[in-house]
């Protein structure tokens, strides 16, 4: 939220242009005053203002002095003054010095509104779409190698979820890969550094070097994508490029691929003294398929043939070219991942994950004589669930609602399919009832903060102030109140406002101006105009009427 700051010597003024504003820019900015600039400094010391509205000609610390102090501190902050007719030197100073604007005092109202209109204009183009886009997209370019590794790394680790959007994401992160398309997987580790590479940084560059090497030459017959995913080790995601030789047969094609990454081998040990082995995966495999393929190619690698470097390894070797019987190893990887879905509340990526884990199994059809993967399957997900449990504190609500007996043991289900039911159902419980201790704090924000209101309408009920009494930023505690009220925190203060008007004009022998005073207004001018404006009656109107 946007903030605009008020600053004056004279209360009158400060009070009546900050009521002012609050009603013209409806709850989207919010509202700061100060009766000097040292108030108004220290203020600037923990928020950052978009606007300044002050006084030219202030004792003790005038506008520019102000101005000057707070452009060092926030160069963004954008300054309007008001100002007589004696002070357009000072005028002079404050245009040079970066402000964007200035008023007559004598000009009225309607001349400030229109000086800070044009300053929140000023503020919006500096956040417009076309600027925000066009900057968004110099930072993705930037960033756009470390968010392909990212998004392929799921691939390999196998998160279920980025599959719907798989398409999606490699067209704006330009993956030089079809989406639906087979895959070849290909590994390389480093086997020895050269001395000269003793740094991570050092490391880095050369595994770079491999990198591009692999490019040049396996780069010429397919697509790839590099996706290094430890020190010393990278892997490579393929596909043949068509149109580029004959149609050749998947066996031609496999050949070809283990031929490439051997003259890769060759050219890093001839050219950069850097022994590495390889393995490659001759037979193309389904985006579902590549995580175990992934799991078993590193297992390849660390059993290898021999005790030498320079491996080159293919999955012709053992027989690899068959879809591979999962064992469960791959989805445990995968399981750690859906605690972190339960505690962020993202139910769709939860689920997704999970229905694959549940179907990922070697478990009979019938009964519930599981194999030892299925079993550590079963014992991890309840882990999961338990650390969730103590760690957010819902074990108790949970157990008392839900019940948490099952959970202990497989046996006490009568399949595999209805344990896993057992967990999917336990899982929409727990994203179906937020957790009790969450509501209740919200419930003691919202309590805190009405109570505070009702005893402070004559003083300050800015949302930073508000923000402070609980302990939360403007911003949140803004969303938060919207979020559990159904209405914003300006909205609950002008009822508080208009209903403890309406009862003293009613109930008390106060004058109309004291009555503005006991809740915030100390013009009385505004009073009216704020009370007209809700119930269409001056106050004295209202009063005449009640009696």
């Amino acid at each position: 939220m946007k903030r605009l700051l008020i600053v004056d010597d004279e209360p009158i003024i400060v009070d009546g242009l900050c009521e002012l504003f609050a009603q013209r820019l409806n709850g989207e900015w919010e509202i700061h005053s100060a009766y000097d600039g040292f108030e108004a400094l220290d203020c600037m010391k923990e928020l950052f203002m978009d606007i300044v509205l002050a006084d030219i000609e202030m004792p003790g610390m005038n506008g520019l002095a102000l101005q000057a102090q707070a452009q060092a501190r926030w160069p963004l902050c954008r300054f309007v003054f008001l100002t007589g007719y004696s002070d357009f030197d000072y005028v002079k100073t404050s245009i040079r010095q970066g402000a964007i604007d200035y008023v007559l005092k004598t000009e009225g109202d309607e001349a400030i509104v229109q000086a800070v209109d044009r300053a929140i204009r000023e503020v919006d183009a500096r956040f417009s779409r076309e600027q925000l886009v066009a900057g968004a997209e110099r930072k993705l370019a930037e960033a756009l190698p470390l968010l392909r590794k990212e998004c392929l790394l799921e691939a390999l680790q196998g998160d279920a979820s980025g599959e719907p959007r798989r398409g999606s994401r490699f067209r704006a992160l330009k993956v030089k890969l079809e989406p639906e398309a087979p895959v070849h997987l290909a590994l390389a580790r480093v086997d020895d550094w050269r001395d000269d590479a003793r740094s991570d940084t050092d490391r880095a560059l050369y595994l770079y070097a491999l990198q591009n090497i692999v490019e040049e030459i396996v780069g010429s017959r397919f697509n790839l994508e590099a996706v290094p995913y430890a020190k010393d080790r990278c892997a490579w995601l393929l596909q043949p490029i068509q149109g580029t030789v004959p149609p050749t047969s998947r066996e031609e094609q496999g050949i070809a691929l283990q031929n490439l990454f051997e003259a890769a081998q060759n050219s890093a040990r001839q050219y950069m003294r850097l022994p590495c082995s390889f393995v490659v995966g001759t037979a193309a495999r389904s985006w579902r398929e590549l995580p175990d393929v992934f799991d078993r190619f590193k297992a390849m690698m660390m059993r290898g043939l021999g005790s030498g470097p320079e491996m080159l390894l293919t999955d012709r070797r053992a027989g690899e070219t068959a879809r591979p019987s999962p064992d469960g190893r791959a989805a445990l990887k995968r399981l750690s991942l859906l605690e972190p879905y339960l505690e962020s509340g993202d139910a769709v990526r939860f689920f997704a994950l999970f229905d694959e884990i549940a179907a990922w199994h070697d478990a009979p059809q019938e009964g519930i004589e599981a194999t030892a993967g299925a079993l550590e399957i079963y014992y991890s997900l309840a882990a999961v669930f338990f650390s969730y449990l103590n760690k957010s504190g819902r074990f108790a609500g949970f157990a008392e609602h839900y019940g948490v007996g099952r959970m202990f043991s497989i046996q006490q289900h009568p399949s595999w399919a209805d344990a896993m039911a057992y967990f999917r159902e336990a899982a929409g419980y727990l994203f179906r009832h937020p957790s009790a201790s969450e509501e209740a704090s919200v419930d003691e924000v919202v309590l805190t903060l009405h109570g505070y209101i009702e005893r402070h309408l004559h003083g300050d009920l800015s949302l930073h102030r508000l923000a402070e009494q609980v302990y939360l930023t403007p911003f949140y505690l803004s969303r938060l109140y919207k979020q559990k009220t159904g209405r914003s925190l300006s909205e609950h203060i002008t009822d508080c406002r208009l209903g403890r008007a309406k009862e003293l004009l009613v109930g008390s022998p106060l004058k109309i101006h004291e009555v503005g005073e006991r809740i915030g207004f100390e013009s009385a001018s505004y009073f009216t105009r704020f009370f007209r404006k809700l119930t269409g009656l001056s106050p004295q109107q209202f009063r005449d009427l009640a009696q």
